[in-house]
């Protein structure tokens, strides 16, 4: 009787052991996704503001950095603002900004783009994910 005894309790070990592994797979693939969730929201999120910042920047550029017309003679400086606070977070090699000067019914506006691809962490389900943010301003220099 107590034979049988013994190999029960030992195959219950090799139950519990293989109930554990599949838990700590579980565990861990759920972990990695929050993380890489979490990571894609502060990203995007970075990107929208460093975007937004560089509206800001654009819009009030002085008179002396302007053509005749009140177009930004040159945008590398706001264009390179942008990706250096991106920069802070993640590769921003990918992204491509671009500074525009629409107007909108007689209204002079800024438009910072920027559109890319940003890597995940752990490409669990894929390479990246997409973003594009446009920001736009009343250009308060025209």
């Amino acid at each position: 009787m107590s034979v049988r005894r013994r190999r029960g309790r030992h195959a219950e070990r090799g139950q519990s052991m293989a109930e554990l592994g599949m838990s700590i797979v579980l565990l861990v693939t759920l972990s990695m996704g929050i993380i890489e969730f979490g990571h894609a929201f502060m990203v995007a999120n970075v990107i929208t503001h460093a975007a937004r910042d560089g509206g800001r920047v654009a819009s009030i550029v002085p008179a002396s950095a302007r053509d005749a017309s009140g177009l930004i003679i040159d945008p590398t400086p706001i264009e390179t603002q942008v990706r250096a606070d991106i920069q802070n977070v993640v590769d921003a090699s990918g992204l491509a900004i671009d500074v525009s000067q629409p107007t909108v019914a007689g209204i002079p506006l800024v438009r910072v783009s920027v559109n890319g691809t940003v890597p995940y962490i752990f490409r669990l389900v894929g390479s990246g994910f997409t973003v594009a943010r446009d920001i736009t301003f009343r250009d308060e220099g025209r």
